[in-house]
């Protein structure tokens, strides 16, 4: 009886610890300091990349990836048929090597694509984010990461939309 009592004397402020601390806000998320290049070949810090006040979708890809591009292209096409008349950042982030890369460019303007694009041709940014494409974050307006979805599958352009959807109305919640 008294081993029981040291027991659960000993567990249940752990057990309160963790349970009030997975109830608090997560903390705003700071994206890690490595170059990008944008679409003119110019670095860019990925610090740089904000979701001013509005959810911010990023999506990394690879070109020679044929379901990374049909997750981008897909969840693009979806965010911008879906929400129209809702403001969302999306940003792509391409892990091509510098080579490949460069046929990425023209595939995203022949097909029209609404986005931010930024190349990470070492790879440096995904490592340090901890992904592998396909991969998509959605971030909040103060950058806390809402959701993460690795990899590509059909019907995940959908829950994407719900979760960006949940963050607006937040947003204009928040607003009132």
């Amino acid at each position: 009886m008294k081993t029981r009592l040291t027991i659960s004397g000993f567990f249940f402020p752990i057990l309160f610890f963790f349970g009030t601390a997975a109830s608090t806000q997560p903390q705003p998320h700071q994206l890690p300091s490595v170059k990008l290049r944008d679409i003119n070949g110019h670095p860019v810090d990925a610090t740089q990349i904000r979701a001013d006040s509005k959810p911010l979708l990023m999506i990394f890809w690879k070109f020679s990836d044929k379901a990374s591009c049909n997750n981008l292209k897909t969840l693009v096409q979806t965010v911008n048929d879906s929400l129209l008349g809702e403001i969302v950042n999306v940003v792509a982030i391409c892990s091509d090597d510098a080579v490949t890369s460069q046929q990425a460019l023209p595939w995203i303007k022949s097909s029209e694509l609404e986005l931010e694009l930024y190349f990470d041709p070492n790879g440096d940014f995904r490592r340090a984010m901890g992904v592998k494409p396909p991969y998509t974050i959605l971030f909040d307006k103060e950058m806390r990461i809402y959701c993460q979805q690795a990899g590509y599958c059909i019907g995940n352009e959908s829950l994407v939309c719900g979760k960006i959807r949940e963050c607006l109305a937040g947003l204009h919640s928040n607003r009132k």
